[in-house]
């Protein structure tokens, strides 16, 4: 994700190159942690990770498993 195929453009500010790493950090720890979870302990996940990660502004209610990262 970190390439420019994926989104990352080296010739951005600062701002938006630390945003992108912090977002594409969450998302993959998300999709590492709660992708091994049984489905029944998602809402607990989700809750848990919202929590953890309160500077991500996430789209609804849903569980955060079921997000993805656009870079767009």
């Amino acid at each position: 994700m970190c390439s420019e195929e994926g989104g990352f453009k080296p010739g951005q500010d600062r701002d938006f190159k630390k945003k992108f790493l912090t977002y594409t950090f969450i998302y993959s720890f998300i999709w590492s942690a709660c992708a091994t979870s049984f489905d029944k302990y998602h809402e607990d996940l989700s809750f848990h990770c919202r929590g953890l990660f309160e500077q991500v502004i996430y789209p609804n209610n849903d569980h955060v498993q079921n997000f993805y990262f656009d870079p767009a």
